[in-house]
């Protein structure tokens, strides 16, 4: 069979086998250049990983607060401002300090079933028992979500809070705290966010409340809480003694859910003699 392509001599065979190896080798070197681009960005990736890990980890975990949920008013600003319209507050007290009985709640600000007490129960104890001047409330707050490895932010919102009842106004922020409470696994209660919430209660100075909780009195008052709360025999938030004015206040364990006025109120209708 015959063909009119022209025969390659040997110089053109080894010129073209040359230039097969040149294009190979190029090839090569392209591919070398590509893997090496991959290792470096998945070194700054890597970085970057063990960057995010390491703050973290140094701060405790996750926050559930940005800026853009501190827009706005807080959950309940305004029923609870209207609550507590008329109520004398003085440190960590509510109510006519003449009155003849006082309900005191030891809880933790980050307390999910302090929050179902705090919301669901106490407005209607506050209507009906506080301002008409019958029961004064108190609350001494502990720090117990969090520990020495992962202390949280508890602490830090019951100084705020102290620090509001320096000013007369603390528990206008408690109720309000509960009402925006988060998740308790993650930080939130960061000095903006203290400070928002503070922000929406009439009268509240949120910069003094946050330089007056840091002061070495209120550390001393959550010692003595503690040992109040020990000494009852308590184990868990919220825990309540209940009793006349100026008597030793006997721990009081409510009639049913927590979160309900009638666990409260059947016990004080009786110590009220109704």
């Amino acid at each position: 069979m015959s063909t009119n392509e022209p025969r390659q001599t040997n110089a053109e065979k080894k010129d073209a086998a040359r230039a097969a190896r040149e294009q190979a080798s190029q090839a090569d070197v392209q591919a070398a250049a590509k893997k090496r681009r991959l290792w470096q960005l998945g070194g700054i990736l890597g970085i970057a990983a063990a960057v995010i890990i390491a703050i973290v980890v140094a701060t405790g975990g996750s926050s559930s607060t940005s800026s853009a949920d501190l827009t706005g008013k807080p959950n309940g600003a305004a029923e609870i401002n209207a609550l507590f319209a008329g109520v004398p507050q003085n440190g960590n007290e509510a109510g006519n300090p003449n009155a003849k009985f006082t309900l005191v709640e030891f809880a933790d600000l980050k307390c999910p079933v302090c929050r179902q007490f705090d919301v669901g129960a106490m407005p209607t104890i506050i209507k009906n028992y506080v301002k008409t001047g019958k029961v004064k409330i108190q609350i001494r707050l502990l720090h117990f979500v969090g520990n020495q490895d992962n202390p949280g932010d508890s602490e830090d919102a019951a100084r705020f809070a102290e620090g509001a009842g320096l000013q007369n106004r603390m528990w206008s922020f408690v109720e309000l705290f509960y009402f925006n409470q988060k998740d308790e696994t993650t930080r939130y209660a960061t000095p903006a966010y203290l400070t928002w919430l503070g922000n929406s209660i009439p009268g509240l100075n949120s910069a003094k409340a946050i330089a007056d909780g840091k002061s070495k009195a209120i550390t001393k008052q959550f010692a003595s809480y503690e040992q109040q709360f020990a000494a009852n025999g308590f184990t868990g938030t919220p825990s309540f003694l209940f009793g006349p004015t100026g008597s030793k206040l006997a721990p009081f364990q409510p009639a049913g859910d927590g979160s309900q006025p009638g666990s409260f109120t059947a016990a004080f209708d009786a110590a009220l003699g109704k």
